[in-house]
């Protein structure tokens, strides 16, 4: 059994080695079924066949972005099958952190890292859905509107000389911050400013950005759920930023149940297990 948690970016395979008995996992290119082209195929080619022992695992659960429609669905179990996969069920990152989060239990989960998203789970599916909306006009409390927030903050001079300097070291050479992030990777680059945001968290100013952009996740993807009261998240912006995340949800008498940084590890030990 192979499980799968795949981005755009990257994806992570776990499985139980055969001769330690212990989980592995290993990176490889991201699988989203609207970016699969000839070079990530290729890319992909090339990793199994660095990974042969990878082939001699019947199953395959694949949790991935982009795969809340039938269409994605079939383009990876498509993929899969070209490699000699035969039983290849796919769902989405969101159910993914259900399972992760909750396993069969009912309850709620967000994940808040470049995007921003939350769900009622009843223990089998997914009920309701809330944010999630993407960056253009939505993803509350994510890393990129953390970033953005911080941009803000920075062209309208509400931050220390300090904070502001850091920015500019960040950006440099480009002196231009306007260009940079209006470039086609903008929305990367604005959402990695959080690690200056972590570093500065203690300051009033970046304080009142984190309370800001988490009060605004609470009123567009946790206010709508009924009679929440706990909630457990996954994602790097829960993970590095739990205790802002707790001040903010507490005033909302909502308590953080856990927190990971990735879905793979609770996840993986969800299907092993099953299967045992």
């Amino acid at each position: 059994m192979i499980v799968i948690e795949s981005g755009g970016t990257k994806s992570t395979w776990a499985y139980m080695d055969q001769k330690s008995a212990s989980a592995k996992f290993i990176e490889t290119v991201g699988l989203h079924p609207r970016e699969i082209n000839s070079g990530k195929k290729q890319e992909l080619k090339e990793f199994l066949k660095l990974n042969k022992h990878l082939s001699t695992y019947c199953e395959v659960y694949f949790y991935g972005a982009g795969c809340e429609k039938t269409k994605g669905k079939d383009t990876i179990k498509k993929l899969f099958s070209s490699f000699g996969f035969k039983n290849v069920h796919v769902d989405t990152d969101l159910k993914g952190a259900c399972f992760a989060l909750l396993g069969n239990q009912p309850g709620f989960i967000g994940i808040l890292g470049t995007g921003a998203v939350a769900a009622q789970f009843d223990g089998k599916q997914i009920i309701r859905q809330t944010s999630g909306l993407g960056f253009i006009i939505g993803d509350e409390g994510s890393g990129f509107d953390i970033g953005k927030r911080l941009l803000n903050a920075y062209f309208n001079d509400e931050l220390t000389q300090t904070v502001n300097e850091d920015i500019e070291r960040y950006f440099l050479p480009e002196t231009d911050i306007i260009h940079r992030i209006y470039k086609p990777d903008g929305r990367k680059v604005i959402a990695s400013l959080t690690h200056i945001v972590k570093k500065y968290a203690h300051e009033k100013e970046v304080s009142n950005i984190l309370d800001s952009a988490f009060e605004s996740y609470y009123n567009t993807a946790l206010k709508k759920m009924p009679n929440i009261s706990e909630i457990g998240f996954v994602g790097s912006v829960a993970f590095h930023f739990k205790d802002e995340l707790k001040n903010t949800l507490s005033k909302h008498n909502i308590t953080i149940k856990n927190v990971f940084q990735s879905a793979i590890q609770p996840l993986f030990q969800y299907h092993f297990q099953k299967a045992v």
